[in-house]
This record gives C-alpha cells, structure tokens and sequence, in this order.
C-alpha cells in the first residue's frame, strides 16, 4: 500500500452535472483527514501527465478565455501553480512530445519534423526509466513517436499498457475501425477493432480511468496525450454540443467548412465544436481529480497539464474568434509566442502552493528530469532537460534558465533561441539564404517590431548559441548562422 500525505485538506471540485456541457457547475467537496499532517509526499508518488493536443494559450479561462469556461482546469491552477511563460519545446506534435520524453531540445533529439518520425533503439523514453524505479506505465492517445513495427513503438519505450493512436495521420478522426492496444505483460502487435460510432476519445479517457483505478495500490505513471482539440473539429459527446446551441444553432458566429479533398472532417459549425471539445477535455480533469479523491490519492499525486503546441487553424478552426493564442502572434509551426507558448499547470496539494504563479520561462524540455525528479530517480546528466519541481513546490525562488533553444523542420526550416528577454528566430529558405528577426518580449510582447539591426551585438550572441545548442544529423542538417 503506498504512502499517503497524512494532512487535512478540501478539495472543492467543479464538475459539470451530468455532462461536459451542461451550464450548471456542481460544487462538490471531497475531504481526506488524517491525524498527523507533518509528514510530506511519498518517495514514488503517482505521476498524471495531461498533454491537450493543439491548446492555446488562451483557450483556458485561467489563461483569458472568455467565449466558454472550464471550471476544473481553472481549479487545478487554484489549488496549484501556473506558469505563464511556459514554453512547449517543439512547434508541431512529433518533434515536441519528443522532447517531453526524452529530456532532449530539438537540436538534439531524434525527432525534430512531424514527417517520418520514430524514436530510436538509442532513445531512452521517460516511461523506460520510470519503470526501472518501480512504476507500472500507461498512455492514452496520440503517440505519434513510431508504429508498433517501428523501433519507437510504445511496448520498446517502456509503456506497459497503450490504447490510441500510434502515429499523427490517423488521430485525424476520432471514429475509426480500430485502435491499437498493449495490455500488461502482453505483446502489441495488431489493431483492436472497434465500433466505428464511439469517439475515440470517449474511449481513451474510460481505458485511462480503469488504468488509475487498477493501480492504486502502487506508484503510477500515467500519460494522457488526449487528442482534442486537435482537427477534425467534433462534437465528442451528444452532451458536449448542447451548451452551445439553441434551437439547434449555433451561439457563436460560424463559418462552415467543409472538406474537399483532405483527411478533416467537414464541420458546419467549427466555433461551437471548437469550445464543445476544450469543454469536454475540461470535464475530463475534474473526473480525474474526483477519481483521484474517490480512492484517497489526491495528497500521493501529481498532475501536470499542458499543451504540445499553440492552436492550429486546420478544419474551420478560429484562431481569432476566440483568441486562442492570447495576446501573442502566431500559432502552430510557428516560433512566435503564439505557436509555442501554451499554458501550464502544476497540482499536488500539500506539495505545490496553491493559487501560485511562476513567470520565469521554462520549455517542454524540461519536464523528463521534472518527472525523474518527482520519483526520486536519478537524473541523467547527458540531456538538455533540467527539473522544475523545486520552482513548483517553491514558486518564489524559481531562477532563471540560461537559454532555451529550438529548431523546426516542418513546413521551413527555422531556429529559435529565448535569452534575457530576447528572441531571435531564423528562417532558412530554400536557397540557403537565412533570415534573422529578433524581438524584445518585455517590450514588444506581441513581436510586431523587429529590432535586429538595433542590436547586433544581442543578435550575434544568439546566432552563437544556434551554432553551439545543436548538432546536425543526416536527416536534420542546417547551415551555421554567420557573425
């Protein structure tokens, strides 16, 4: 049986009755009480990574929504710490959950475009070592780091069980055929065949919530990379659809759209799909809370949520409507704040201070040794990533990070490097020809002003750190920056 925190504490859930979609909120409180309230987390807690697929940074209340609420996510932040210069590390999927479970930037990783993406033999995935440290591994959703054939197929990076989707093409629809799945102690090999009505997320989430409940009695590690709200734009639920319509149309203004020829499907009111989908996965966190409260592990756990990305603008998705990227410009694939800062938040009552902010830039990176760290793991020492977690439980001490560095290979080749405020993005174009824009975030939060050639000094330290924070491989080859 695990060590609990002995401590009192209420936690206040808001869940939505009967539904993800319903107005009306449920107030209800859940108390854990033990007599002796000194004694602090246990050596192997639990560990719940909630990773929302193509979130933006203002597409949560906590974080200026204001078109739709999420109560839960909201309470999560309330009761714990949100960082609001959090950084996703890549621009698109695959290079950026790369990163989270490898410990590595994407200039060094193995996966560094969304195109052609397995991990390698070589790659030493988070759930590997977590498991060598005594934790049972689950994942639900889109893995996207290599089919089951593949050397980066789940069961050879550590995860004992798996139900979702292996690579990033498929998880485009959310009513398929069949879903991969690796049970315990089982091989994972073919596709599970399944009704092609229920959505598949619906089915990730109840595959998640039986994983938690088998494993109550030992340490945990459990990773949800949800599929929502990424395209298509779905109504995951008949309930999820009801707030946002009256007399069957839509509260919000829609532009329908409609599918000629690629893999989305067509949506006629994508605004109201939109908020149904980030509402449904809002309803998801306060299940898992209560879940967690139901078998007395709320003072044992920790939940992390966060985003892979800014929000994409695929399948009738509006940025704009609901200013999904905050204040920021840009959105997915792009290095400006809108497509890789994303919200972030931290909850482990008794552990992490509640309603507590952390405004010091951290990157996705950094979550490997975070986790490694939570468990009381041994941290490598050949990775890029550096552990948040006393910054969590101390959010007033948080330091600053030296650097942080990107590269994409997506739709162009591009570097990014975070310092003291300043960024510099460069574009490679298909010539070879590079060009540089540097913006002062403090400033110029928003990076409509350029100010390269007004610094050139700050601009050739950071072409530095793009030659030195990399190296180049066969398949992700860039060019030095010039002086």
């Amino acid at each position: 049986m695990k060590t609990k925190i002995n401590l009192l504490f209420i936690i206040t859930i808001a869940l939505i009755l009967g539904n993800s979609c319903s107005n009306d909120l449920a107030e209800e409180a859940v108390t854990k009480a033990d007599s002796n309230s000194a004694r602090t987390i246990s050596e192997k807690p639990n560990i719940i990574f909630i990773l929302a697929d193509d979130l933006g940074y203002g597409d949560i209340s906590c974080f200026g929504q204001k078109k739709f609420q999420t109560p839960n996510i909201d309470l999560m932040a309330t009761q714990g710490v949100k960082l609001t210069n959090y950084y996703s590390s890549g621009t698109v999927c695959a290079p950026s959950r790369c990163s989270m479970l490898t410990g590595l930037h994407t200039g060094h990783s193995t996966v560094r475009g969304n195109s052609g993406t397995t991990l390698l033999s070589s790659d030493v995935c988070i759930a590997s070592l977590l498991k060598n440290n005594g934790y049972t591994t689950g994942m639900y959703g889109k893995w996207g780091l290599g089919d089951p054939s593949e050397s980066g197929s789940p069961e050879k990076m550590g995860w004992d069980e798996f139900l979702g989707y292996t690579n990033h093409g498929a998880a485009h629809s959310y009513y398929v055929n069949s879903v991969k799945i690796k049970r315990k102690n089982e091989n994972f090999t073919t596709d599970t065949a399944i009704s092609n009505t229920i959505c598949t997320h619906n089915l990730i989430m109840d595959y998640a919530m039986k994983f938690i409940t088998k494993n109550k009695e030992n340490p945990f590690f459990l990773y949800l990379p949800v599929t929502l709200p990424h395209a298509s734009m779905v109504f995951p639920t008949p309930e999820s659809k009801a707030p946002f319509f009256l007399n069957n149309v839509s509260k919000f203004t829609e532009t329908p759209w409609y599918n000629t020829g690629g893999s989305y499907t067509t949506q006629l009111t994508p605004n109201a799909a939109t908020a149904a989908m980030i509402t449904q996965l809002d309803f998801e966190v306060g299940k898992i809370i209560k879940k967690l409260a139901d078998l007395g592990l709320s003072n044992n756990t920790y939940i992390v949520f966060t985003s892979d990305n800014g929000p994409h603008k695929e399948a009738g998705r509006s940025i704009d409507f609901f200013d999904s990227n905050g204040p920021y410009r840009g959105l997915k694939r792009d290095f400006y704040d809108g497509g890789i800062r994303v919200p972030f938040i931290a909850w482990a009552p008794g552990t992490i201070p509640a309603n507590s902010t952390i405004t010091k830039p951290r990157q996705g990176t950094d979550l490997f040794a975070t986790f490694l760290n939570m468990a009381g793991a041994t941290i490598p020492s050949n990775i890029d990533s550096k552990t948040i977690l006393p910054a969590l439980k101390s959010p007033t001490t948080a330091g600053d990070r030296s650097y942080l560095y990107w590269e994409s290979f997506d739709s162009k080749k591009m570097q990014a490097v975070l310092k003291n405020n300043f960024k510099l993005i460069r574009t490679i174009s298909s010539t070879g020809a590079s060009t540089y824009e540097l913006y002062n975030l403090v400033n110029n939060p928003g990076e409509t002003t350029n100010v390269a050639s007004q610094n050139p000094t700050i601009v050739n330290d950071l072409k530095a750190i793009m030659n030195s924070a990399r190296t180049n491989t066969t398949k992700y080859n860039l060019p030095n920056t010039v002086q």
